[in-house]
């Protein structure tokens, strides 16, 4: 599968900045959630050079955002993996797990 480091980065982007006012409005947490499937295969690794990047990364340019929630699923187990923004102007904590189905 090719990178998704750009895809992945201007969907993130996207979703920050459509949702900014709200959360600001009603003082909320806001968690952004990147699922991975066969169509749209997407690693923990792309997803935190996005994040995380020293002059790019999206928490530092969006601290509305409160974290970004990875998940995925195989055989029928949907594994989470919460990722906090160290930046965020309010933080929510999310434990990682696993779901059977």
């Amino acid at each position: 599968m090719p990178p998704n480091d750009d895809r992945l980065y201007q969907r993130i982007r996207e979703k920050a900045l459509v949702y900014k006012t709200l959360a600001e409005k009603h003082c909320v947490a806001y968690v952004i959630a990147a699922f991975s499937n066969f169509l749209a295969a997407v690693r923990i690794d792309e997803l935190h050079s996005c994040l995380f990047h020293r002059e790019t990364g999206l928490f530092g340019l969006y601290p509305t955002v409160s974290g970004v929630l990875f998940f995925e699923e195989t055989s029928g187990r949907y594994h989470f993996k919460y990722m906090p923004n160290p930046y965020s102007d309010i933080g929510i904590h999310l434990p990682d797990c696993v779901f059977l189905c």
